[in-house]
């Protein structure tokens, strides 16, 4: 877990050019069609920065953020209403199934749907319209430090973009050597 630690400022330097092209993109269409809410779905470690990004998106943009219960679809199987809306999926893996299967049905509901994955050929990427890599690469440890570093980073870079906000988008570049 220390190495992987050691590692995050190079995980969130590397992400800077990954995820320049798809934030520019998906920036650009939340603001031809800005959402009036964002859903977010994660689980573990990734749920946590769910809750981050909802702090973050709600702070800067003044939008709600709220957690979707992928059993709604996956045991119940409805579809919620969002139309125009924006589903965030984050994941590491980005291969669990409930994750995925809310993301479809989003979709279908006619939402944004975007992943914020840490692998880009995933499942999730593939059923998502804009995929944002975390690059974190690699991870062995069980609390997934390095990963979820990256994707907060990651997670600001998009608030910052989205909100204009320069100063935000200065502290996204910021990650101390542990």
């Amino acid at each position: 877990m220390a190495v992987e630690i050691q590692q995050a400022p190079d995980a969130v330097a590397r992400q800077e050019a990954k995820l320049a092209g798809p934030v520019r993109e998906l920036v650009r269409r939340l603001k031809a069609r800005p959402p009036q809410i964002v859903v977010t779905v994660a689980r573990g470690s990734s749920a946590h920065a769910a809750a981050f990004a909802k702090h973050a998106i709600e702070r800067h943009l003044g939008i709600p953020v709220a957690a979707a219960a992928p059993s709604i679809v996956t045991a119940y199987h409805r579809d919620l209403r969002l139309n125009d809306q924006l589903l965030l999926a984050i994941s590491q893996s980005g291969r669990s199934d409930d994750l995925i299967e809310q993301t479809k049905s989003a979709k279908r509901a006619g939402a944004l749907t975007v992943a914020l994955v840490n692998a880009p050929d995933s499942p999730l990427a593939a059923e998502s319209e804009i995929v944002l890599p975390i690059c974190a690469g690699l991870e062995q440890s069980v609390a997934a430090t390095k990963s979820v570093i990256a994707t907060l980073a990651a997670l600001l870079r998009l608030t910052a973009e989205w909100a204009e906000n320069s100063e935000l988008a200065a502290r996204s570049h910021a990650c101390p050597n542990g």
